[in-house]
């Protein structure tokens, strides 16, 4: 890989070490807030919005999405549920019983 994007191994591994911006340090922060404040870890989306919203800060959920992957915090993951067959329960007009 770093023959053919013409880079030395040692520049990539001193990049993929290299400390967080103060910029990013900063987005943690309010990420975590944001995290502390609703004491549940909210999707990316919504953290971004919540960002917009509190601090006025345009920023990407691309980039909010990448510091919480990097910080290890995800969103809770609900499951949907879907009634058994036996419930009568209809679906597109049709029953699912």
């Amino acid at each position: 890989m770093c023959e053919f994007m013409k880079v030395s191994r040692s520049g990539y591994y001193d990049w993929k070490k290299r400390a967080i911006s103060s910029d990013e340090q900063k987005l943690l922060d309010m990420i975590s807030d944001c995290e502390k404040k609703h004491k549940i870890v909210m999707d990316t989306a919504l953290v971004t919005k919540w960002i917009r919203r509190k601090y006025g800060i345009k920023t990407n959920h691309k980039r909010v999405y990448r510091i919480m992957k990097k910080n290890g915090i995800q969103s809770v993951i609900r499951k949907i549920s879907i009634p058994p067959p036996s419930c009568g329960y209809f679906f597109n007009g049709r029953s699912l019983a």
